[in-house]
């Protein structure tokens, strides 16, 4: 089954594949060297080894998760509700420093406003809206923003499609299975669709 879905997304989004017709260096970095990047990381066969049991899209996930921790260098990766138990193994191996947390919606008013690049991590799609809008006066110019199964529902899509319309976000990147968002608001608003 899992081939299959693979093959529709990719033949949905084959003129999306490794960056082809992104004018911004940055974000055709982002793509070619976090996203999309094929070559196999030091880590990737001990993780292989440490995690045997999970699925090929919760490989082919925390791959991806790995790179972009080892990108975005974050002190904290906070997780929104309850996160999969090979989360931590990929985001911890690929940046040391970085602490991975969990937060429930009722811890969120006491939170700090976020000096540090932070990786926020919302899980459930059905949740994400609430969670997005007290959280937002605490984003910063360097967090990351990844919403899980942006293309999974119809009121996914639209929350995604708000997320990207919001005048504080500025690059937006929809990989199918997650999305991702970036506040740097120096950087010219941009919404791209990558065959993942």
């Amino acid at each position: 089954m899992y081939h299959l879905e693979r093959l529709w997304i990719w033949l949905t989004r084959l003129t999306c594949c490794r960056g082809f017709g992104i004018q911004s260096p940055s974000a055709y970095s982002f793509v070619r060297y976090v996203v999309n990047e094929h070559y196999p990381y030091y880590a990737y066969a001990d993780l292989c080894q440490q995690l045997p049991n999970i699925s090929k899209r919760e490989r082919k996930l925390g791959e991806f998760f790995f790179r972009l921790a080892n990108f975005a260098q974050a002190e904290r990766w906070i997780c929104c509700q309850s996160s999969p138990h090979w989360l931590a193994p990929y985001v911890q191996t690929a940046c040391k420093r970085t602490q991975l947390t969990h937060l429930q919606p009722c811890n969120i008013p006491s939170l700090t406003p976020f000096e540090q690049p932070v990786v926020l991590h919302l899980q459930e799609v059905e949740h994400a809206e609430e969670i997005f809008e007290q959280l937002l006066s605490k984003f910063n110019a360097h967090t990351i923003l990844l919403v899980n199964e942006v293309s999974k529902s119809a009121h996914a899509r639209q929350l995604w499609h708000r997320l990207q319309q919001d005048k504080r976000v500025g690059v937006t990147f929809d990989l199918y299975y997650c999305g991702v968002a970036f506040f740097d608001s120096a950087r010219p608003k941009q919404h791209y669709v990558i065959n993942f």
